[in-house]
């Protein structure tokens, strides 16, 4: 099945990083019409068309009118870098290592780094002068999509399936856990979670959509009902196995979606889809979301009917991982030779959600709902902080 285990990866990236300490000054500002951003991706494997952060940046790219391009695999920011990208963004913490080969080695190129931080030579998070860090706080709905899961399972089965080892994966597969964890010392009871060990911080990262598939159909066969992919592109093996599954009960939370793909429910609407289950998320609606205030999204705030169907398998929540106000922020900065800074994808800051349930929502009890929507405010305030050992 190709499994691989996951094992002490928090610090690869951190000690990647290290030879990021020559420090130089922030490039100053480069003026749109000679700007060129680019996004390095961490495999030969991975299509930049399908990397939200590369897609991301390249649609910022073309609302500022500036020239974009994308490389993968261990070259790529090298490589970027002599084709006169003056702003390179590595995709993700497993191209902490070229990155900061590159940024040594052209000072005058600007560089932002997705999910690990660079680090100076006595190991103390610093910002490189010249590279910026997008800290991505995907584990804030994963906890709450665990907590919630742990509510709303029928069987006391859950699992959690990884693709990429990076931490942006690996920190959502940990909070998923300890929201169910949570749930499990708050209500006395014993939810089960297959697919991430959290005592050993290990999980189980399959590489295609095939294996997603066959590992998805084994979960299931040991009892899980809800299952969180975390694959990309592969998640579409998971849908094909709960689809297979053939059961209403067995369902996906969907994970990397966008605002794109959501629709904003007025409160009347929200309450007229609270009935009982009929396939549907609820009526069609084209506003606009505001995802400003999320403490009520799960009721509020929709995975669109057309997403759903395009799925093709029951989804009981989603997680949306948005980048475009990070990429807007990066490219605006590079232009006005701001300096380098720490841009964060957040529950406040609207880039990460955890979107309503659609049809499931009757089985969100009073109790369950009230909890979340209170764990949620207290994360917006700062009174609650979600936190592994694999975020920035």
């Amino acid at each position: 099945m190709n499994k691989r285990t996951f094992a002490a990866f928090a610090t690869t990236a951190t000690v990647a990083a290290l030879a990021m300490s020559a420090c130089s000054p922030t490039p100053g500002a480069t003026p749109a019409a000679s700007a060129k951003v680019c996004a390095a991706t961490s495999s030969a494997h991975m299509d930049p068309a399908t990397d939200p952060v590369a897609r991301a940046l390249a649609d910022a790219a073309n609302k500022a009118s500036i020239t974009y391009q994308a490389g993968s695999g261990e070259a790529a920011p090298a490589s970027l870098a002599a084709s006169g990208c003056t702003l390179i963004v590595g995709t993700d913490s497993t191209t902490a290592s070229s990155l900061s080969e590159a940024a040594r080695a052209n000072p005058k190129v600007r560089f932002a780094l997705v999910g690990a931080s660079f680090t100076d030579a006595k190991n103390n998070p610093t910002s490189f002068k010249n590279g910026s860090v997008i800290n991505v706080r995907a584990s804030e709905a994963a906890y709450l999509a665990g907590y919630a899961s742990a509510g709303m399972t029928t069987t006391g089965t859950l699992a959690v399936i990884g693709g990429s080892r990076d931490n942006v994966t690996a920190s959502q597969m940990d909070a998923f856990a300890e929201g169910v964890d949570a749930y499990n010392l708050a209500k006395g009871t014993s939810i089960t979670i297959l697919g991430w060990n959290n005592a050993a911080k290990e999980g189980t990262f399959v590489d295609s959509a095939e294996n997603v598939e066959a590992t998805a159909a084994n979960f299931i066969a040991q009892g899980a009902d809800i299952i969180l992919p975390l694959a990309g592109e592969n998640n579409a093996g998971a849908a094909r196995a709960v689809a297979a599954a053939g059961n209403p009960m067995v369902r996906l939370i969907w994970s990397g979606l966008t605002k794109a793909d959501l629709k904003g429910l007025t409160r009347d609407e929200a309450v007229s889809a609270e009935s009982p289950m009929s396939g549907q998320a609820g009526p069609q609606v084209v506003e606009q979301v505001d995802t400003q205030s999320f403490s009520d999204s799960f009721s509020y705030i929709q995975i669109t009917d057309a997403v759903r169907a395009s799925i093709g398998a029951p989804v009981l929540t989603g997680i949306v991982l948005d980048y475009s106000a990070a990429m807007d922020t990066l490219i605006s900065d590079a232009t006005a030779g701001a300096p380098a800074s720490t841009v964060p994808v957040s529950l406040v800051s609207g880039g990460v959600i955890l979107t309503g349930f659609g049809a499931y929502t009757p089985m969100l009890s009073s109790d369950l709902k009230l909890g979340l929507s209170d764990m949620a405010g207290q994360i917006e305030t700062g009174g609650m902080v979600i936190s592994t050992p694999f975020d920035v």
